[in-house]
């Protein structure tokens, strides 16, 4: 029995959780840490306490057992507009998906996401080097310059986020290219 009626238990069961105007609203408590940690990190980069270079992701460092460089990447950032761009993606991925799955679930997604996207750049950094696209300036500078540059960045966590709402949308029965409820977490993927 429900409010407007019975409804059968096979469809409550994949339904959203209803909420009541008086029910409290969980805190995204490790969405603001991640976000309050980087933006923290990002004002001790200013002072020179913590430099890109020792802690941003190097491919054939990782390679040589840095692996740490992984995640300490993820909280460094190129620049104002990079950790402004990479913050309000976290933010509002974060609001989305930590109610939904709670802090710890959604704290493994992020590190996950990280680690993922920084074995991507190591992996696509070596491709750029063992294969013939390195000759090719365009796509070398797009994929990455090589084993031995530098990157930063909260990318691979956004990215892993934002596959994360594409499989909510999915469940939900929600094409996120074509409806108007997806249609931003679609361009945000396809831009990306």
């Amino acid at each position: 029995e429900a409010p407007v009626g019975y409804q059968c238990v096979d469809c409550t069961r994949d339904a959203a959780p209803v909420r009541r105007l008086g029910d409290p609203v969980p805190t995204p408590t490790v969405t603001r840490a991640l976000v309050g940690l980087i933006v923290l990190v990002a004002l001790l980069g200013t002072t020179g306490a913590v430099a890109i270079r020792t802690f941003g992701l190097v491919p054939v460092l990782v390679g040589s057992g840095e692996w740490w460089r992984l995640l300490t990447s993820a909280l460094l950032h190129g620049g104002l507009f990079h950790l402004a761009f990479n913050g309000l993606l976290l933010w509002r991925l974060g609001q989305l998906l930590e109610p939904r799955l709670g802090g710890p679930t959604f704290l493994g997604l992020v590190v996950s996401g990280t680690a993922g996207g920084g074995l991507g750049v190591v992996a696509l950094s070596w491709l750029v080097v063992a294969t013939p696209i390195g000759t090719i300036p365009a796509a070398a500078t797009l994929l990455g310059a090589g084993p031995f540059s530098v990157t930063v960045g909260a990318s691979g966590a956004v990215f892993g986020l934002m596959g994360a709402v594409l499989v909510l949308l999915r469940r939900r029965g929600l094409d996120p290219w074509a409806t108007a409820g997806g249609s931003t977490v679609g361009g945000l993927v396809g831009l990306n």
